[in-house]
């Protein structure tokens, strides 16, 4: 199998997998603790780019898993954004919403951890695509 499909289906299997994740903390937390901050932020995305990004992107199962990765940033990125046009406040241990009253602090939380989780994506991709192409070259 090629690694753009195998790119390609990683990719796919992260966003269906990851989408919902942020509301993991329902089930987990309960109602009361809904919009979790780390839940709600790309932390996890961060911590499996940490994870990966010392794998060698030429080898199948390694472009499988990144694209895992990617897609999982990928999916919590896209319910960040969606989260972002919602009204209720994030959740931060200690304090509750940033600031009171407004959902603005909420919003740009929201919006900036979206285009973080994004962002650690497309650097996943391009790894990926600078890797494939390489061995397509080389060989």
């Amino acid at each position: 199998m090629t690694g753009k499909i195998l790119a390609a289906i990683g990719a796919g299997i992260g966003i269906a997998l990851f989408f919902r994740f942020p509301d993991l903390d329902i089930s987990l937390l309960g109602i009361g603790a809904h919009r979790n901050f780390l839940f709600h932020s790309f932390a996890l995305v961060a911590a499996l780019f940490l994870a990966v990004r010392k794998l060698d992107a030429r080898r199948g199962v390694n472009v499988l898993v990144m694209s895992v990765v990617a897609g999982c940033g990928i999916g919590i990125g896209l319910h960040l954004f969606a989260d972002t046009f919602q009204s209720h406040p994030v959740k931060f241990p200690f304090v509750g919403s940033l600031v009171d009253g407004t959902s603005v602090d909420d919003r740009l939380w929201l919006g900036l951890n979206s285009i973080g989780s994004i962002l650690l994506s497309v650097g996943i991709f391009r790894r990926l695509k600078l890797a494939l192409i390489g061995k397509r070259g080389g060989a």
